[in-house]
């Protein structure tokens, strides 16, 4: 006979699990836990923008090139901006894409970046429409690539790469957070690492799901969907999304250390609901041969309890006095080396200039000016 705990724990997974249909019956998710996409669509204004076809389009001040990827309510191109030459990416909203609600999202997602100004913060610097209603974005083109594809074409990281990695992207987040925003979306895919000049900077990519800690619209918000991607999500946030806040996104962080550390996602299971459930019960397994003060912090970051975790400052903070050991000294030598050595594992990757990855569902945003621009037109190549 079940007892009164246990009827308690299913009737919570069922609840859990009719939470994750979507997960469950449709949404194919890649092997990195990655926000599900629709199927990739092509962009229409007055030109139709196919990877096969013999043109380029100009949206506003920008020649779009070649298209990098689509997700369910955008598309990213790889562009040139007409005047200055320089390469740029562009992010477009999907033209049947028209619900106020979507419009909205979008230019949050936009607005919000722009306001973060953090060296490993991914730049967006102009946003528009042009007169036939193509909403768009351009952000800096970045070339190298995600943390998803580092690790899964050149397996785990050195201990002293990792220290890097987690000082910078803890900075971007204290920004985000002192400004009052999450993330929400924290993993391997919106982590990027630049090669060339730039060996190894980080940047913090994809605020589609970023919102507000006191947001200005709560109707933009969707309470009953889960946000997030399920290997990365805090126990908080897969309990209540109403609970999600800064913490949440070191726990995210927390997780991606130990990715980058171990190869290997810090829980597993069969479906999004098991992956869930160790997320709010289970313990880390240990990480081998990783030095005792780095696992220390991590596993401070995947602490269950919100409160005891680090702030993204204090997680900087013990990160740079973990630089300081002689162990965690990865210079910008090594880094060079680095990609010198392992850029043709990572061509194709390297091809593609990566840009930030488009998630399915935005989740907060608020109205912001537009700026009215001339109309998509198609020029010959």
């Amino acid at each position: 006979m079940m007892t009164a705990v246990s009827i308690t724990l299913a009737l919570a997974l069922l609840a859990l699990a009719l939470r994750l249909t979507w997960l469950e019956l449709g949404a194919a998710s890649s092997s990195e836990g990655e926000a599900v996409t629709a199927p990739a669509a092509t962009t229409t204004s007055q030109c139709k923008v196919r990877e096969d076809l013999g043109c380029a389009c100009e949206v506003g001040n920008y020649r779009l090139l070649s298209k990098l990827g689509a997700g369910g309510m955008g598309e990213v191109f790889t562009a040139q901006h007409t005047m200055l030459r320089r390469p740029t990416a562009i992010k477009l909203l999907r033209p049947g894409v028209s619900a106020d609600l979507d419009i909205a999202r979008f230019e949050r997602e936009a607005q919000l970046t722009s306001e973060l100004t953090h060296p490993n913060t991914v730049r967006v610097f102009d946003y528009g429409r042009t007169d036939d209603g193509v909403y768009f974005y351009a952000m800096e083109h970045l070339e190298g690539a995600d943390l998803a594809t580092v690790i899964d074409r050149t397996g785990p990281m050195d201990a002293a790469r990792v220290v890097r990695v987690l000082t910078q992207v803890a900075g971007s987040l204290a920004e985000a957070h002192d400004r009052g925003f999450v993330h929400r979306d924290i993993k391997p895919a919106n982590l990027f690492l630049q090669s060339g000049y730039l060996a190894d900077q980080a940047k913090v990519l994809d605020f589609g799901l970023a919102r507000e800690v006191a947001p200005h619209n709560p109707r933009l918000s969707a309470p009953d969907t889960i946000a997030g991607t399920p290997y990365y999500m805090a126990p908080e946030a897969i309990a209540d999304t109403s609970q999600t806040n800064a913490s949440s996104d070191v726990y995210s962080l927390g997780c991606v250390a130990y990715f980058m550390l171990t190869g290997r996602h810090v829980f597993t299971g069969r479906s999004p609901v098991e992956v869930f459930v160790r997320h709010l019960n289970a313990d880390p397994a240990p990480m081998r041969g990783v030095p005792p003060a780095l696992e220390a912090l991590v596993l401070a970051c995947l602490d269950k309890d919100p409160s005891t975790r680090p702030s993204a400052n204090e997680l900087q903070e013990r990160a740079q006095l973990l630089e300081a050991q002689r162990w965690a000294r990865w210079s910008d030598e090594r880094a060079h080396q680095w990609w010198h050595s392992h850029s043709p594992q990572l061509a194709k990757a390297l091809d593609t200039a990566s840009v930030p990855r488009i998630s399915a569902v935005d989740r907060q945003a608020i109205t912001v000016t537009r700026r009215r621009v001339g109309p998509a037109r198609c020029c010959a190549s």
